[in-house]
């Protein structure tokens, strides 16, 4: 959570969700050669015929997670102005309505998440994340392909966080809604740290 004294900033107040973290880890891991994707001949990750991946990693978080996750992190905000400071926080039908829908955006590109195939970038594509310098795509790709049942594990945990705020958009509950954006944040980065920059840990 954070305080502006101009503009509006997100509240997050953070659960602790590393336990559940750990537990859908261990879990996963636990069964990784059943969750490993199948190869072909040619030791390339076999697709299901039902799923046609399209974006990379890179583009699926642009379009799906970063700005829907920014809609929920900033909903609940403290603003300091000219006649004092004061909470924002949703207030019409239509302004909880458009948070629902945010909520089952990032429930569903969780699961997109977790079909096996998808590149991390596109060809000479250069990604960044909390970092000035690109990041190395080929390591990542490397990081990803070597430990799938954890990224399911980070996924799963996304799309368990997200139906809790569908849950908590339902009953107007603003401070779980403030509680469960911390969550969000903190699978976030636990998975950004684990395949996009494990040596800032």
């Amino acid at each position: 959570m954070h305080i502006s004294s101009t503009t509006d900033k997100p509240l997050r107040a953070g659960t602790l969700v590393g336990a559940t973290i750990a537990a859908t880890l261990s879990l996963c891991i636990s069964s990784a050669d059943a969750a490993a994707p199948k190869k072909d001949a040619a030791g390339k990750v076999a697709v299901p015929a039902q799923f046609a991946v399209t974006a990379t990693f890179q583009e699926l978080m642009d379009a799906e997670m970063d700005a829907t996750s920014e809609k929920i992190w900033n909903a609940v905000s403290i603003v300091n102005d000219e006649s004092g400071t004061h909470q924002k926080t949703p207030s019409t039908p239509a302004e909880w309505q458009e948070l629902r829908r945010q909520a089952i955006r990032i429930a569903e590109a969780s699961n997109l998440l977790m079909i096996p195939g998808r590149p991390v970038a596109g060809p000479n594509v250069k990604t960044t994340i909390k970092s000035v310098e690109p990041l190395d795509v080929a390591a990542i790709q490397k990081r990803l392909a070597a430990n799938p049942a954890a990224l399911a594990a980070f996924a799963q945990s996304a799309r368990t966080v997200a139906l809790q705020l569908v849950d908590a958009v339902d009953k107007h509950d603003v401070q779980k809604l403030s509680d469960l954006g911390g969550s969000l944040d903190e699978v976030c980065e636990a998975c950004h740290k684990t395949f996009w920059y494990p040596e800032q840990k």
